[in-house]
């Protein structure tokens, strides 16, 4: 990324594929909302792990999982929801990755919602239920509306409506993602606004499983960060992060605050299928301190 960085850098997109085990996802990226504007390798890496049989999805049939500090990408927050064991996914980042989050959300999962942010829950951005079957469309009501739990009362599109613009698709291609998709019909995901330093209650807390994948890079963060991730998960949680050592103040910040919210274990690329990634970077196991 370049510091000049022209008005054209800032705008163009590109289109990035992924397989992870079988299952596949196309993100699109850009520096238009900065360094979120893009997969990291921690990305990949916490991705590749939840594809493994080392995660053992099956153990966390009916949970719900959060992604903190997912970017304009969310591609952990993407595959957790494509394995089809939790109830309910939340990708979440600041307001101005949102509207490029969720259409990559909305892209590789089985619904499309219209993002309207200004008529939603502050929390709230978009959400769509895999279950629901009947179209929105374009030309629909500004605004969805959500109902008591929070919940788009508009159903998404169906699967195979996902690569509507793409004309002349494969159909053998077109059929394995209608059969990859069909494994999350009973997960709700949801694309919302989160702050590290707002309160997160109207999330209803906690999660069972919580994502974090290169969030490292802000030293004045960090504080915020630790007591995020604290407020969103419990005792019995499992917490995952990806850690990329780029951004060496922040890092420091971060590994020295860690110790008083989190014991931590990294967790070894052998044991997961992965190969062995480079000294700077590293998955990680949080679990709360005893008290």
């Amino acid at each position: 990324m370049s510091d000049s960085g022209s008005e054209d850098d800032s705008h163009s997109m590109w289109s990035r594929p992924f397989n992870f085990a079988g299952r596949q996802v196309r993100v699109e990226e850009g520096w238009g909302v900065g360094i979120g504007g893009t997969v990291w390798e921690g990305g990949v890496l916490l991705a590749q792990y939840l594809s493994s049989t080392a995660f053992a999805a099956e153990r966390y049939q009916g949970a719900r999982c959060l992604e903190l500090g997912a970017g304009a990408t969310g591609l952990p927050g993407i595959v957790a929801a494509q394995l089809g064991c939790f109830s309910q996914v939340v990708i979440t980042d600041v307001n101005e990755c949102l509207e490029a989050l969720h259409e990559n959300v909305s892209a590789n999962l089985p619904c499309h919602c219209t993002l309207a942010p200004e008529c939603l829950p502050q929390w709230q951005t978009a959400a769509c239920t895999a279950s629901d079957t009947q179209p929105c469309t374009d030309s629909g009501p500004a605004c969805l509306g959500t109902d008591s739990n929070n919940s788009m009362q508009n159903p998404g599109q169906p699967a195979n409506h996902i690569h509507q613009h793409q004309d002349n698709a494969d159909s053998a291609a077109q059929q394995h993602t209608d059969r990859q998709l069909s494994t999350v019909q009973a997960t709700e995901v949801l694309v919302a606004e989160l702050d590290w330093a707002c309160d997160a209650s109207a999330l209803s807390l906690p999660f069972d499983v919580v994502l974090l994948a290169d969030v490292v890079y802000v030293p004045e963060a960090m504080q915020s960060l630790l007591e995020c991730i604290h407020a969103t998960s419990g005792p019995s949680s499992l917490i995952l992060l990806a850690y990329y050592k780029r951004f060496a103040q922040a890092g420091e910040q971060f590994w020295k605050l860690l110790p008083d919210y989190f014991d931590f274990e990294k967790i070894l690329e052998a044991t997961f299928g992965a190969k062995a990634q480079p000294e700077n970077l590293g998955l990680f196991k949080l679990t709360w301190k005893a008290r």
